[in-house]
């Protein structure tokens, strides 16, 4: 037994001498001097329906989980008008990564309307942050869009308290960010989807889920207004 355990303990030594250095660090890699913050667990969600039909439109929902959330209500609203696909990442206005991955999708399809959203992600960028890099997100829509419609919708409150009466902090911060996007979109006449305003007066839209995202009743109110805007860009 003496010369197994021997053995043994000689290649685990090998073993060990040759393993690579685990590291403490963290994964991402920031370009340098650019501010990047990222949150505990990143995602990023595609669904694109009917990508090898022509007889509709094709249109994309881009944002974040609200408006993964609202798709399938959009998708039925727009049943037999449209081919309804929906990019959503965790990823804010503020992160290099962002622009790139919007360009990686655009540059493999095209669609005739894109409806697209940002800013209840990326706390922890300041809003001058926000002001410098919404252009380039924009921008990077724009230079791949293929002609496409451009819509923007701005973010929705996050609530708080006894039935979800209360707006929480966080909200001035996204109004403050509605307002700078709100302002790019018209200097580049870029219509806007005023959601904000579709659910700020309605607390019973939460009731019943979390403090960000509507519960049945307030997807449905979402997506009627998201469904509105993109018929009208329709010409429908």
């Amino acid at each position: 037994m003496k010369p197994r355990c021997i053995l043994f303990t000689l290649l685990a030594a090998v073993v060990l001498a040759l393993s690579p250095v685990v590291s403490t660090a963290q994964t991402v890699i920031a370009p340098s001097g650019r501010h990047v913050a990222r949150e505990p667990i990143e995602w990023i969600r595609l669904w694109l329906s009917n990508v090898n039909k022509q007889g509709l439109p094709q249109v994309l929902l881009i944002g974040d989980s609200i408006t993964a959330a609202y798709y399938d209500d959009v998708a039925r609203d727009l049943k037999g008008k449209a081919y309804v696909g929906y990019f959503a990442s965790s990823l804010s206005v503020g992160d290099p990564m962002l622009p790139k991955q919007i360009a990686l999708l655009l540059r493999n399809y095209k669609f005739d309307v894109i409806h697209f959203n940002n800013g209840l992600h990326g706390r922890d960028y300041s809003e001058e942050e926000y002001a410098r890099y919404f252009p380039q997100y924009v921008k990077a829509i724009q230079a791949n869009a293929r002609g496409a419609r451009l819509i923007w919708a701005n973010s929705t409150p996050v609530r708080m308290g006894k039935r979800m009466s209360e707006l929480d902090p966080w909200t001035k911060r996204v109004a403050a960010r509605n307002k700078i996007a709100d302002a790019d979109a018209r200097k580049r006449g870029i219509p806007i989807d005023d959601l904000y305003a579709v659910v700020l007066n309605h607390p019973e839209y939460y009731v019943g889920v979390d403090d960000a995202h509507p519960n049945a009743e307030g997807k449905a109110a979402e997506a009627r207004a998201v469904a509105a805007s993109m018929l009208k860009a329709l010409g429908k």
